[in-house]
């Protein structure tokens, strides 16, 4: 390819935006996390008051520690990659522009795929805790509720 091709100023664009999106997906993930993280405190405080019976510890129990086990896993998905690395682009910054997005353009492409399974990963983790947690939340609110209920 010649330095001068538009098809790799297109494809070099293109492939950076991407990239950029993975790295605020990330960022939205960990927000998420964060959330869940608060939510799973709640849900904790709310499962140590509300449960009395064996049932209720050992099955509570369990929700909450597939609930911790997500979220140890969500926040343990780290090592994204970023293209291209400052130090590479520092040794190659006398090139022409066009030229850098030529040479850069395959370590952009590599980033991208290298955080996309982590991305989803990441992603599947923190839906699977959101799902635990909401079901843990409900049940917990339907035990206190039956046993403040005055009829029972």
């Amino acid at each position: 390819m010649a330095p001068t091709d538009p098809g790799v100023s297109l494809a070099y664009d293109t492939a950076v935006k991407k990239l950029e999106q993975q790295r605020r997906d990330i960022d939205q993930l960990d927000t998420k996390a964060a959330a869940m993280i608060g939510l799973l405190g709640v849900v904790i405080g709310g499962y140590i008051v509300g449960a009395k019976t064996d049932f209720e510890h050992w099955g509570g129990g369990a929700f909450v520690l597939a609930s911790v086990l997500c979220t140890l896993y969500a926040y343990s998905i780290r090592n994204y990659a970023d293209a291209p690395k400052v130090r590479t682009f520092a040794r190659y910054a006398n090139l022409p522009p066009d030229e850098m997005q030529d040479v850069f353009l395959g370590a952009v492409l590599d980033a991208i795929d290298w955080n996309a399974p982590r991305v989803r990963w990441k992603g599947w983790a923190i839906n699977a805790l959101f799902v635990l947690l909401t079901i843990l939340a409900i049940t917990i609110a339907v035990i206190v509720a039956w046993k403040l209920d005055p009829r029972v």
